[in-house]
């Protein structure tokens, strides 16, 4: 598979775990706006638990994690929604690596 082929393959496995609404983009610009809008849920609590992010490779999952960040530090000034992002413990590190840090997203 190609670099195209694995990012495809990543997000539509998101899509799926997440359920997210059928008109999201299947693309990491996409995710963001989804993670920045969930007028699609009624819950005004909101937790995504990530049990397992191996399905993506590094720089996906570095992609992931700055969407992640984006979204928290958008939902910290708004009160719409109480959005918490919980991770598997042993991805701790290499996650608050990333999110400490290192911003492939953004450049």
């Amino acid at each position: 598979q190609d670099d195209f082929e694995k990012k495809v393959i990543e997000i539509e496995v998101l899509k799926e775990k997440f359920k997210f609404p059928d008109y999201y983009g299947n693309n990491w610009d996409a995710l963001l706006d989804i993670y920045r809008d969930f007028s699609w849920i009624d819950d005004t609590d909101i937790t995504i638990i990530h049990d397992d992010l191996s399905m993506l490779d590094e720089n996906a999952l570095r992609i992931y994690i700055e969407i992640v960040k984006e979204s928290i530090i958008l939902w910290q000034k708004y009160d719409d929604h109480n959005v918490a992002f919980i991770f598997n413990e042993k991805e701790k590190d290499v996650i608050m690596t990333i999110f400490n840090g290192y911003n492939p997203y953004y450049g």
